[in-house]
């Protein structure tokens, strides 16, 4: 792409894309992959960034406005019956493959909080099928949780089950991405939308993640394939099926996640530019459309709409200042995505250097090629998609994952700047360059996004603990067989990641192990702990997980020989685990208008039930102080608090706990008295350094 103008700034100046691309690209690798101070990275930004973004744009328009713009020349007809090589193809899927399936459960080690409930519900949908619209405290919608309930029918629950779902909607999104770029780009177009798509770090993150998001691209591409059907049919009976199916499909993306209110928006809108001022049969399209997509949308916005079900969305769409907003999420995008983190790298922006300037050429070439109408469309896509993440008050690029297609399409037309002609000639130079593209998200992805020294601890949502604990159990299992795993002993109600990898040899959970006999049994607790057991079980063995200060108190995995524990207090520790591990459900699909305090009455029948257990007797009124805790009732829960020390095991997190409810209450005194016995009860613990 070469512009000439004769008049800007009273000279003649050539636009080369190339020259732009250098820039762009030492500009974006400065900004993203090195550390200045923010003095220097201003100076980068408005002389390496800003100042020739504005120039070229500038002399874009002045060289538009002075001629007719020539047509959209998106697909290129030179190769639009070219046969891409079949080497080329052979690559591309066996990079592909490799990238999803590479160390599959080692990249990342571990499952955020967030997969953890997710997987909870899901693994409850093999007890019982649950049809309903929304899930969880923050209602989500249900078709992941759906999908991989379905999944884990057919595939064993287990932490590489969990992968296995994720990497499957990735390749058949990736698949979908070619197919959808299909219906309006070239072969060779199509092909490096799909490539740039496939190796972008925004989709590494989604084939390793199972969050609703991954399903919004998936149903994205399928909608956008579908439209581009329904455009360039011709006969009565293929319309119709076509705009049929594609409102059935628009009108089930509503299921997927609340974002899809963008995407349906831009397809009714595309829709109505087609229609809208033309024979008023051809209007037919449009209302059938809007019709039966919203005919099938009935019950997911009869199901947001009822009370605390907004509430989430309440909260979080009130920015502090919309043109702060506007900038993070730039920055996140390109430059520095750190906040987001794990919804975006945590070195660079969600876009690699080479990929950002791309990006800058595209816009370029876009404004000087592409038509009036055209370029206000893909202007309204942009706008409209990322409105999910500006509007709200804190930065999540995966919120703005509707605006995928149309940053890779800007992408795909930078790199038409740079190769117009798009022959063969043009494999020289675009598959070292998306090989390029390839290697930095892949390292990125691989190495500083899974290193958690390099993750703020309010940022790492991958509990260490758990992990390491896993380790052990994991071990444990291979040399001995099966385990009673009681993950329910502790007050981290929110991460429950150990669930689903301790599964496939957990007998508390698998009803296949139910005949198996376990020789040791595992519980996950407080390491305050440790001296009731410890004093109570010969062969007992404990470790102090690994901290990254994820969770609120230090956790221990205590390993005892089944043979050593008394049947009745076994049963009593696997009834407890049991009403607890329900209580969890319930919890997870908490709605915003309820309590906390509303969930200790589906384990309140423990209340006197275990009253010689002095361990499950501190559990329950742990448990229940700590609902309490949360719903601010800070003066009952240090009233439970007391009565887990008075009548369970007095370990020193419980001394502690109650000292802070009773600061929180205006107490210092007593809450002072407290303290002090805690630190004393700790120092004087056997495990203790």
């Amino acid at each position: 792409m070469k512009r000439k103008s004769d008049s800007f700034l009273n000279t003649s100046i050539s636009f080369n894309p190339w020259h732009f691309l250098f820039v762009f690209l030492t500009s974006n690798t400065l900004l993203s992959y090195f550390t200045f101070s923010l003095y220097t990275k201003l100076l980068i930004g408005i002389l390496g960034v800003i100042l020739p973004f504005i120039f070229a744009t500038c002399l874009i328009l002045e060289n538009r406005l002075k001629k007719k713009s020539p047509p959209s020349n998106i697909t290129d007809a030179t190769t639009e019956n070219e046969k891409l090589p079949i080497k080329l193809w052979l690559l591309w899927g066996f990079l592909v493959l490799f990238t999803r399936f590479y160390k599959l459960t080692s990249v990342p080690s571990w499952p955020t909080s967030d997969e953890g409930i997710f997987t909870t519900m899901a693994l409850d949908l093999l007890k019982k099928w649950n049809w309903s619209i929304l899930w969880g405290e923050v209602r989500f919608e249900p078709f992941l949780i759906w999908g991989l309930g379905g999944f884990f029918k057919i595939i064993p629950p287990s932490f590489l089950s969990l992968r296995l779902f994720s990497a499957s909607i990735s390749i058949g999104t990736i698949l979908l991405s070619y197919w959808a770029s299909r219906q309006y780009f070239s072969k060779l177009t199509s092909f490096i939308f799909c490539w740039i798509f496939a190796f972008s770090f925004w989709e590494f993150s989604f084939m390793r993640f199972c969050v609703p998001e991954i399903l919004i691209i998936f149903f994205q591409f399928l909608t956008l394939a579908l439209l581009g059907i329904f455009i360039k049919s011709k006969t009565f009976t293929s319309k119709w099926f076509f705009i049929l199916l594609l409102s059935v499909v628009a009108g089930l993306g509503f299921y997927s996640y609340i974002n899809w209110l963008v995407v349906w928006f831009l397809i009714t809108s595309i829709l109505w530019m087609r229609t809208w001022g033309k024979k008023i049969e051809n209007r037919k399209y449009l209302f059938t459309f809007i019709a039966v997509s919203a005919v099938l949308a009935f019950p997911w916005a009869q199901a947001r709409l009822s009370p605390g079900n907004l509430t989430y969305i309440h909260a979080s769409f009130e920015p502090t200042f919309l043109l702060n907003s506007c900038f993070s999420y730039l920055i996140g995008l390109f430059w520095d995505s750190k906040k987001s983190f794990p919804f975006g790298p945590n070195w660079g922006g969600m876009f690699d250097p080479l990929t950002s300037s791309w990006i800058f050429l595209g816009i370029f070439y876009a404004l000087a090629n592409v038509e009036k109408k055209l370029l206000a469309l893909l202007s309204l896509g942009l706008v409209v998609s990322m409105l999910p993440g500006i509007l709200t008050n804190y930065l999540e690029l995966h919120r703005i994952t509707p605006s995928l297609p149309f940053w890779i399409a800007l992408a795909v037309l930078g790199i038409k700047s740079l190769f117009p002609d798009q022959t063969k000639r043009s494999y020289v130079w675009l598959i070292p360059l998306g090989c390029i593209s390839l290697a930095l998200n892949a390292y990125n992805f691989v190495v500083p996004y899974c290193d958690v020294s390099r993750v703020p601890p309010e940022r790492q949502w991958r509990s260490v603990q758990y992990e390491d604990s896993y380790k052990i159990l994991k071990s444990l299992s291979t040399e001995t067989g099966p385990l009673y795993v009681f993950t329910e002993f502790n007050t981290d109600y929110d991460n429950k990641t150990l669930n689903i990898a301790v599964y496939p040899f957990d007998c508390l959970q698998n009803p296949k192990l139910s005949k198996a006999s376990p020789q040791w049994a595992a519980i996950i607790a407080n390491i305050y702990y440790a001296p009731y057991f410890i004093n109570k079980f010969r062969n007992i063995k404990f470790k102090i997980l690994k901290s990254n200060r994820t969770l609120p108190q230090p956790i221990g995995v205590f390993l005892i020989p089944v043979s050593e524990i008394p049947d009745s207090v076994l049963k009593n520790w696997i009834e407890a685990d049991q009403i607890y591990r329900n209580t969890n459900i319930k919890m997870k699909n908490k709605q915003p208008i309820d309590t906390f305090g509303q969930f200790s009455e589906y384990f309140s029948t423990l209340k006197n039930k275990f009253q010689k257990d002095y361990f499950l007797t501190s559990v329950y009124w742990e448990k229940y102080a700590l609902n309490q805790f949360l719903d601010h009732d800070f003066k009952s829960a240090a009233k439970s608090y007391q009565n887990a020390i008075h009548q369970g095991y007095p370990a020193a997190h419980l001394y502690y706990n109650r000292s802070l409810c009773l600061k929180l209450s205006g107490e210092n005194d007593e809450s002072a008295k407290d303290l002090k016995k805690a630190v004393n009860i700790a120092k004087n613990a056997l495990f203790f350094p």
